[in-house]
């Protein structure tokens, strides 16, 4: 036993030893009850032994820890994801807020945005792109493409091609020719999906694939509408170029389906001016042939028929559309809109208490204590005052027929002299006379009754009304309307009816709103510049009155518009070369007229490089050329060319020696217009009153109301007339378009009639029998006339 003893281990030979496998082993869940000592054995004996910890071990944690290589890629994916989704929550709020008004600034936090790698920069390009063809908006699609053009050198690494880079520019093209081409696949699509509507007999299941296939349409159709739209912005702003415009257009209309052709009128209307230029207009006239094309076969919906119809009389308009631009406005801008209305209001509201005011004045007055007065003459009632007779206006047998009457007939004047008025007429009342004296000088052209008319007003205070009056009330009518008045308000001036700075006076009451109208009368610059033409011609009003008739567009930068549009309509008149050298010596310059813009550019835009030309030329011909030649070169302008007035004054100026004076020059232009008005041959010809009234001005110049040219005129017209073999109604056409634009007077047709000239016979009994009816009624009118 002692020896066994001895053999027995002591006790510093023993230790305890916990088992490291309890826990792995199943063992776990028997410890979480309690701690159940383990038994081991050593050098074949079991001793029990037991172990506490008291206090929490903490391990050390190293800061970046080794990780498999899958969870370090799921890790850095995440953290990127979610920069790239704030990233797009951040564009997403910038573009919720983007006004013109807060541009600037929001579009500067766009362009400092965290956008560095490829798929960003996709991200935030198609959520600009998907705002700008959201056709629900479209005004603001002006607005996202300003953005992308703020936007377009924005560039990072490709992730495709190493050591190379991607613009934002190229993201957003590819953007839009993707969307561009996706519509003929869509349309693919749409036509499979037809087929199979029609192959499934249940009739719900039928109508409801029916109801998505439209709700499809209509979504894919407002994408291309919105992304044509686009395309159009970006070529404005110079991020397209024309070759891909050009090819857009080409393939829309070489598709022939409506949506195709509505897209070609959206592209056109919103860029058709740009495209519109002297090296590309054989493509556009051989675009806008085809579109003529398909509206004359009516193949298309009468819808977009219409619309094509709206784009070829928009380029015919020379692309100044109807109506209101949809363009978002700047807050400033909203706000001086509506301080000009709140201004026009409080305006309308003076006038009405003077009006108000001055009838409860007259109201207190004893009746009749105005006698009429000489200005009665000019009733509303259409009836004329001579002597003490009163009677209605005779010579109607043509009138019926022509709306016209002679206008050569005296003024018949009063046995009595006019009591002079008690009291000066008011606004209102100079307004009424206006629009009477007007309809009655538009209707008889006889300048001398409307001057008399005028000075019968005797109202001076008030004689600016008059002028504004005058202006409004033709503003929107007829050319020939506008160019009358004008006519008429220059002779007033001529003959210090009126003064010329009652002119002006009258003239800003309008043209300060002209900015306003421009909106509803697209046209509004050329109108006033036909109604204040005819005070550029002689002389007689300085040219300095364009300085304060222009003075309230200055602010605006249209001051040039409307003094351009004056210069062109003068020039129409009195020729390029005449004007110009009017305009010199005014001493005027262009930089009068505007604060601000490239000068030259503007006037070679505008076509006035006439008034910049050289003073020194000389102001008649050097070379003389004989008559020959200047027939040879008036046909050619006139018929060939079918040049501007401006042009022919500008050649016969430089070319013609006194062409006032050459009766043979007479003959020459008036041979040249009318061959020019004549279209068609043989019993087939046919007038076209439309070119003689736009060569009036130049016929009117040069005949100068002188007796012996019309006869010279009218001789060469019967010419003309023999030598195309006298065709049916061509001679009475040409003679009553001459006598209703005041190109050749009744004393002018009388003379012609009663020539008996030998050398003017050929073709003159024929030519008598044409016009027996003209001349017919000239003579009752002129009975009537002088019965009444």
């Amino acid at each position: 036993m002692e020896q066994e003893n001895s053999n027995a281990p002591s006790n510093r030979d023993m230790h305890v030893v916990d088992d490291p496998t309890a826990t792995q082993h199943g063992q776990s869940k028997k410890n979480s009850r309690g701690h159940k000592p383990k038994r081991i054995k050593l050098n074949g004996k079991r001793k029990a032994t037991s172990c506490s910890i008291s206090q929490d071990v903490i391990l050390h944690k190293a800061e970046t820890p080794w990780k498999p290589k899958r969870k370090q890629d799921q890790t850095e994916t995440e953290e990127d994801t979610k920069v790239t989704a704030e990233l797009y929550k951040r564009v997403r709020s910038v573009l919720n807020k983007l006004t013109p008004q807060k541009f600037q600034t929001l579009v500067k936090q766009l362009s400092e945005m965290d956008i560095t790698t490829e798929e960003r920069l996709k991200g935030v390009t198609d959520l600009i792109f998907e705002r700008a063809i959201d056709i629900s908006e479209p005004c603001y699609c002006v607005v996202y493409a300003c953005t992308c053009r703020y936007l377009a050198m924005i560039k990072v690494a490709s992730t495709s091609k190493q050591g190379e880079y991607v613009n934002f520019r190229a993201i957003l093209l590819m953007r839009c020719q993707k969307v561009f081409e996706k519509d003929k696949d869509s349309e693919k699509e749409m036509d499979e999906r037809r087929k199979v509507i029609e192959q499934t007999q249940d009739t719900g299941k039928r109508e409801e694939l029916r109801k998505e296939l439209e709700i499809s349409e209509i979504k894919e159709k407002n994408r291309s509408f919105g992304n044509i739209r686009f395309i159009g912005e970006l070529f404005h702003l110079k991020m397209l170029t024309e070759n891909i415009i050009h090819d857009c257009l080409f393939k829309l209309l070489r598709a022939k389906d409506e949506v195709s052709l509505e897209c070609v009128c959206w592209l056109l209307s919103t860029i058709g001016k740009d495209l519109d230029t002297d090296e590309a207009r054989p493509r556009m006239d051989q675009y806008f042939n085809q579109m003529h094309k398909i509206v004359q076969e009516k193949t298309i919906s009468s819808r977009v028929r219409f619309k094509f119809q709206d784009v070829i009389d928009l380029r015919k308009c020379k692309w100044i559309p109807r109506g209101n631009s949809k363009t978002p406005k700047t807050l400033d801008q909203v706000q001086k809109k509506v301080k000009k209305e709140i201004q026009k209001r409080q305006i309308f509201l003076k006038q009405l208490k003077a009006q108000h005011k001055t009838k409860q004045e007259r109201g207190s007055e004893a009746k009749g204590s105005r006698s009429p007065s000489g200005s009665e003459m000019c009733a509303s009632d259409g009836w004329d005052v001579g002597g003490s007779q009163t009677t209605q206006r005779q010579g109607q047998s043509r009138e019926s027929s022509r709306g016209r009457e002679p206008h050569r007939v005296e003024i018949e004047k009063s046995s009595k002299p006019a009591q002079p008025t008690a009291k000066e007429l008011t606004d209102k009342e100079i307004e009424k006379k206006t629009k009477t004296i007007l309809d009655e000088y538009l209707h008889l052209q006889d300048i001398k009754k409307a001057i008399f008319c005028v000075e019968e007003l005797k109202s001076p205070s008030v004689m600016h009304t008059f002028v504004s009056s005058a202006v409004n009330y033709v503003l929107e009518r007829s050319k020939i309307a506008r160019n009358q008045t004008g006519l008429l308000l220059h002779e007033l001036v001529k003959k210090n009816v009126l003064s010329v700075s009652v002119y002006i006076q009258g003239l800003i009451e309008v043209v300060r709103y002209a900015e306003d109208m421009e909106n509803e009368i697209p046209n509004i610059w050329q109108y006033f510049g036909e109604l204040m033409g005819p005070m550029v011609q002689d002389g007689s009003v300085p040219l300095n009155f364009l300085l304060k008739a222009a003075e309230p567009l200055k602010e605006n930068n249209k001051a040039g518009l409307l003094v351009a549009e004056v210069l062109h309509a003068a020039s129409h008149r009195e020729g390029h070369k005449k004007v110009g050298s009017l305009w010199r010596l005014s001493s005027l310059k262009w930089e009068d007229f505007m604060v601000a813009g490239d000068i030259k550019k503007f006037i070679v835009d505008k076509k006035v490089e006439f008034t910049v030309g050289d003073n020194n030329q000389p102001s008649t011909p050097t070379v003389s050329i004989c008559m020959e030649a200047i027939q040879d070169k008036l046909h050619q302008l006139l018929i060939k060319e079918k040049a501007d007035n401006e042009v022919i004054f500008d050649w016969i100026e430089e070319n013609v020696d006194d062409p006032i004076d050459s009766l043979k020059f007479i003959r020459a232009l008036m041979t040249s217009v009318c061959e020019s008005a004549i279209t068609g041959s043989g019993s087939s010809a046919r007038v076209l009153p439309e070119v003689i009234k736009n060569r009036g001005d130049l016929l009117k110049k040069y005949l100068d109301n002188r007796a012996e040219s019309e006869l010279q005129a009218l001789y060469a017209l019967q010419a003309v007339i023999h030598k195309v073999e006298h065709p049916q109604g061509v001679l009475r056409t040409l003679f009553d378009t001459l006598y209703d634009e005041d190109i050749i007077s009744e004393d002018g047709f009388n003379q012609w009639e009663k020539s008996k000239d030998p050398n003017e016979q050929e073709g003159k009994r024929i030519a008598m029998k044409q016009v027996v009816q003209f001349f017919s009624w000239l003579r009752e009118a002129e009975d009537d006339v002088s019965d009444s």
